[in-house]
Formats: structure tokens, sequence, C-alpha cells
């Protein structure tokens, strides 16, 4: 059994805030006025807080900071680790005191 480690859940919820705009662009065209536009507004500034918490969800997440080179380096390191301590378990099993 292969332990993977978890990263945190990232929940947003971008694609009702897209259809909200859409919609709200579809309504009448002829019907533009003031009210339609700072509506349109609202739930266009609505989005793009969705998407500046996103983004900042994103950079938080763990080894978001390392290249693929670095990440396949460390976990290289990290699987050499587990055969030493595996190989350390296994030998002191053995060992009868």
């Amino acid at each position: 059994m292969e332990n993977t480690p978890k990263t945190p859940a990232i929940e947003i919820e971008i694609l009702p805030h897209v259809y909200h705009i859409l919609r709200s662009v579809e309504k009448d065209q002829a019907e533009i006025n003031t009210k339609h536009s700072q509506e349109c507004s609202q739930k266009v500034l609505e989005l793009q807080k969705q998407l500046e918490i996103a983004r900042n969800q994103i950079k938080a997440l763990p080894g978001i900071d390392l290249n693929k080179e670095d990440q396949l380096q460390k976990l290289e390191n990290l699987r050499n680790q587990l055969v030493l301590k595996q190989d350390l378990i296994k030998k002191y099993k053995d060992i009868q005191f």
C-alpha cells in the first residue's frame, strides 16, 4: 500500500460566478441601464475575489516553489530514506535478545 502525501483541498467555486456574469450579460441587451451595469460589475468583482483566493491557495501549496527536477530529486531522497529505515527495522526484528 503506497502512502501518498495529502495536499490540502482547494475549495473554490468559479463556475457559478462565471454563469451569473454570462446570465447578466445575456439579459435583454436593449435594456442596458446603470443598475444592470452595476450588477454585472459586482459579479465580475466577486469572480475576481474568488480567483485571487484560488491564486493564494495555490501559492500556499507545499512544494509549489520547486521545479520538476527538484521535486523528483526530493522524491528519490525520500524513497532512499524509506528503504534504509525498512532495512533497519528488518535488521532489528531479526536480532534476538
